[in-house]
């Protein structure tokens, strides 16, 4: 019994230490898959909430001129000064651009915003596939208004990335102040906004032109945004789309 006690004690070292090995890299599997979730999340957060806040503020404007045509304002800017004309102009055009800016950081920074399951990403890659179809569609009955073929819209985009001083491996979008001089300073940047611009000269001259269009593309984003902010937590907010009879 005496020379079997060394035996044991050998034997429970070796449990022991197996048991301390095996649950060790038990944690450490763990830990490192709680710190991807969480790097996953950071990055997930650090493009889609900016591309959220691009396609709220897009659906906005695009509303707004939904509402003047549903209550029959037609030019949608009456008795307007030229500053209030130019802000209506120049806005809708950045907010315009600023979505399909943050939409080309995604793509160039991540290549697809990784959301945690396939099903996530494929429902996002629809969903932003039914924002640009809305955009592109060749269709009698949307009518020419506003049609931003998909190659247009990444150049757009591309030319409202611009990267982050303060971070080197960071990308952002132009701001409004920046996109502004651009436009007045540089031709070659000002000439792919410029099919744009016009058709928004068109919304505001003659809104039914761009009816069917708009609003295409606000039930587009309507969804967009449903997806990303499901619970309204970042756009305390309703984002319903308006519907066409109305």
């Amino acid at each position: 019994m005496n020379n079997s006690l060394p035996l044991i004690s050998a034997a429970v070292s070796v449990a022991g230490a197996l048991v301390t090995a095996v649950l060790g890299a038990v944690f450490e599997h763990r830990r490192q898959r709680g710190q991807r979730v969480q790097e996953r999340n950071h990055l997930a957060s650090r493009y889609s909430h900016p591309l959220l806040r691009a396609a709220s503020a897009l659906h906005n404007r695009v509303g707004w001129f939904l509402r003047q045509i549903q209550d029959e304002r037609t030019p949608v800017i009456r008795h307007a000064d030229q500053r209030d004309t130019d802000y209506a102009r120049y806005d809708t055009l950045f907010r315009f651009a600023c979505y399909l800016g943050w939409v080309e950081v995604m793509l160039q920074e991540v290549h697809f915003l990784d959301l945690g399951s396939r099903r996530r990403n494929h429902k996002l890659a629809v969903l932003l596939v039914g924002v640009q179809d809305a955009l592109s569609r060749d269709d009698p009955d949307l009518g020419p208004v506003f049609r931003t073929r998909g190659g247009e819209q990444r150049a757009i985009g591309e030319l409202m990335v611009v990267r982050d001083e303060r971070e080197d491996t960071r990308t952002r979008c132009l701001g409004y102040v920046t996109f502004r001089s651009k436009l007045d300073d540089e031709p070659t940047f000002a000439c792919w906004f410029a099919p744009v611009l016009a058709d928004i000269d068109k919304a505001l001259a003659q809104p039914l032109e761009a009816k069917a269009r708009m609003h295409k593309v606000h039930a587009a984003l309507s969804a967009l945004i449903d997806f990303l902010d499901p619970h309204h937590v970042l756009l305390p907010f309703s984002h319903n789309p308006l519907t066409p009879d109305r």
